[in-house]
C-alpha cells in the first residue's frame, strides 16, 4: 500500500510584497474582488502606492465614446469602451448625471460638466465625486464657460479649470478646482485688459492636455482684424499663456489635438483634404510642421486621435435601394492610419453620436473616502 500523501496545505502564504506585485498586474475588476480576502490586502489595494503601481502596469489603451441613451430620454448618455487595436467592444455604461458634457479623461478618470456642476467619475471602480459650481457660474453676466481637465504628476493632483466669459466687452474670469484641496480658487485673468476675447472654440472637442498644459483654440480682435491663437494653461505654475499658430489669419475647422504625445492642429485646407500640423518641440513656434495631408472626402466630423496616432472620424456613405437608387445616407465611424491611409470600421454604423476620448481602466481615487458609489 502506498505511503504517499497529499501535500499539506501551505499555511505560510507568499510574502506580502510578492502578493501585491501579482495583484498589481491583474485587471481592475479582479483586484476589487481580492479586497475581500484579507483586511491587509484591502488596506494595501486602497493605498496610493498600490494604485500608482497598478496604473503603471496596466496601460492598455482604449477608446471611449458617448452617445444618447438607447431610450428616448436624451438627457442621459451612454458610454461605450472599445479596444483600440481590435475595435471590439469591452464594456458599456450609463453616465449617472443628466445632460453631461465630457471635459476630459486622464488615468482612467473621466471629468464631466453637467448643469454647472462638475463630476469626477471612475467607471472602473464605480465611484464619482460631485463638485459644486464655480463661484463665477452664479453670475448671470457670464454667458458661457469653457472647462479643462488636467493632472499635476508631481503632486498627483487632478484639477479642473473653468473660464467664464462674455461674447465681447469684458475680460473673462478663470477659476481652478483641485480635488485634493476640495475648493475653487480664483486665477489671474487669462488676458490683459486691452485684448478682447470673443470666442473660445472647442465645440464638442476636449481641451488637450500636453506637456503639462491645457490648450484651447481662441481668437482675438485687434483693431478691425481677428487672428487665431492657442490659449494655454500651465498646471505647474497655474498661469495662462498665449501660443501662436502657424497661421496669421483664421482658418476653418482649426482645433488643437494631441498626436502621439505632441500638440497638433488639424486644418481644413482644400475642400477635399485637411492638413495635420504638429509642434515637434513644445513651445517653439518654428517647430510647427505640416506632417500629413489627409483626404477629406465624405468626412462629416473629426473626432480626434487615438494614443497610437490613428485618426478617428465620422464618414458618410450611401445606402442603396433594390433598384440601385440612393435610399438614404448613413454615418460610420472609422479610424484612419494617416501614414498609410488605411481605414478601419470602429464600432459599426450610427453607433456613436457624441464626443470621444482615449481611456484606460484604473483604480484612481479608490483611496478617497469622499467618493459616492454608483452602479454602472
Amino acid at each position: 500500500m502506498s505511503s504517499m500523501r497529499e501535500p499539506p496545505i501551505l499555511r505560510n502564504h507568499l510574502p506580502h510584497d510578492l502578493v501585491l506585485n501579482i495583484l498589481a498586474n491583474l485587471p481592475v475588476k479582479s483586484v476589487l474582488r481580492f479586497r475581500c480576502v484579507r483586511k491587509s490586502w484591502n488596506s494595501s489595494i486602497t493605498g496610493p502606492s498600490f494604485i500608482s503601481s497598478h496604473l503603471e502596469l496596466n496601460s492598455s489603451r482604449r477608446l471611449l465614446f458617448m452617445k444618447p441613451d438607447r431610450f428616448p430620454h436624451i438627457d442621459r448618455q451612454l458610454c461605450t469602451v472599445i479596444c483600440e487595436h481590435t475595435s471590439d467592444r469591452i464594456s458599456e455604461f450609463d453616465i449617472p448625471f443628466t445632460w453631461p458634457k465630457l471635459v476630459g479623461s486622464c488615468n482612467g478618470l473621466l471629468c464631466f460638466s453637467a448643469r454647472d456642476w462638475v463630476y469626477f467619475l471612475n467607471p472602473s471602480i464605480g465611484k464619482f465625486k460631485a463638485v459644486s459650481p464655480a463661484p463665477s457660474s452664479s453670475s448671470a453676466s457670464f454667458y458661457l464657460a469653457e472647462t479643462g481637465f488636467c493632472y499635476h504628476s508631481e503632486t498627483n493632483y487632478y484639477k479642473i479649470v473653468t473660464i467664464s466669459y462674455y461674447l465681447a466687452g469684458t475680460p473673462p474670469q478663470a477659476e481652478i478646482y483641485s480635488i485634493n484641496s476640495g475648493s475653487w480658487k480664483r486665477l489671474h485673468p487669462p488676458f490683459a485688459p486691452d485684448i478682447l476675447l470673443f470666442n473660445i472654440h472647442t465645440d464638442l472637442f476636449l481641451a488637450p492636455f500636453v506637456s503639462g498644459a491645457l490648450h484651447w483654440m481662441a481668437y482675438v480682435r485687434e483693431g478691425g482684424n481677428a487672428r487665431p491663437f492657442i490659449l494655454t494653461f500651465d498646471v505647474n505654475v497655474e498661469k495662462f499663456g498665449m501660443m501662436e499658430t502657424p497661421f496669421a489669419v483664421i482658418r476653418s475647422n482649426l482645433c488643437p489635438r494631441v498626436f502621439k504625445g505632441k500638440l497638433a492642429l488639424t486644418e481644413k485646407g482644400d475642400p477635399l483634404f485637411f492638413n495635420v500640423w504638429v509642434m515637434k518641440e513644445y513651445g517653439i513656434h518654428q517647430s510647427w510642421t505640416k506632417l500629413f495631408v489627409v483626404p477629406f472626402h465624405r468626412v462629416e466630423r473629426f473626432n480626434g486621435y487615438s494614443d497610437n496616432g490613428l485618426l478617428i472620424v465620422e464618414k458618410s456613405y450611401d445606402i442603396f435601394s433594390a433598384n440601385g437608387e440612393v435610399e438614404r445616407m448613413d454615418l460610420k465611424r472609422i479610424s484612419i492610419d494617416i501614414e498609410t491611409l488605411h481605414e478601419k470600421d470602429v464600432g459599426g454604423i450610427q453607433d456613436f453620436l457624441r464626443s470621444g476620448t482615449n481611456f484606460m481602466e484604473s483604480l484612481v481615487l479608490l483611496d478617497r473616502t469622499d467618493m459616492v458609489t454608483v452602479r454602472l
